[in-house]
């Protein structure tokens, strides 16, 4: 499975902001587990379309009457039928951006029914992104072992990329080939750049 800054941004998501939206409460008569359906769809943006029907409202604004925290219900409800999902997304694209930089940030998210704040710390994130590291690590040590090269032949390292620029990603290219040899270039346009090159090779042959 391919890993990019959308990976990060919903595990940001999944471990931080559903609870925000329902996750973990209670509704009905007997106090049943709001269903996880409702707020798993909202780590990926593109599934949240589906919530959006009024069959889904019409639960929500029963469940709301019976649930243990019916403050978060009416804040899916509202992030559902006003259109902040986008809004929800930016912001935490914006406070992991911010995390390349700083120790702490926050994702605020206001409007009708609405009110969050959410703090996350580099650390926190780190551990949210953890599994994906792991995967990215072993991905870069196979990419030297197919290379046929050891590290220490390696002469630089290029850094393209927003996630290039996440602090626990320099550190590992950084321990695996030597500080002095990472390059930063052209962090939001190198890979396109790339590729435009490589389709006119390709179309040129």
């Amino acid at each position: 499975m391919a890993i990019a800054g959308d990976t990060f941004d919903q595990a940001i998501i999944e471990g931080l902001l559903l609870e925000h939206f329902g996750r973990g409460t209670t509704w009905g008569e007997y106090g049943a587990r709001f269903p996880d359906h409702y707020t798993d769809a909202l780590i990926h943006w593109q599934n949240v379309q589906y919530l959006s029907r009024p069959d889904t409202i019409r639960f929500l604004q029963t469940a709301q009457t019976t649930s243990n925290h019916p403050d978060r219900l009416r804040a899916l409800q509202s992030l559902l039928t006003n259109n902040y999902v986008m809004h929800m997304v930016d912001e935490v694209e914006g406070a992991k951006i911010a995390l390349s930089d700083l120790p702490f940030a926050q994702i605020r998210l206001q409007g009708k029914d609405l009110d969050l704040w959410q703090p996350i710390t580099r650390t926190q994130f780190e551990a949210l992104i953890a599994d994906a590291a792991r995967r990215i690590e072993a991905c870069l040590a196979d990419t030297v072992q197919r290379s046929g090269l050891r590290a220490d032949e390696i002469d630089a390292v290029v850094r393209t990329g927003g996630s290039s620029q996440i602090p626990c990603f320099i550190s590992l290219l950084a321990e695996q080939f030597g500080a002095e040899k990472l390059r930063l270039e052209n962090t939001f346009s190198g890979v396109t750049a790339g590729l435009a090159i490589r389709a006119w090779e390709l179309d040129s042959a």
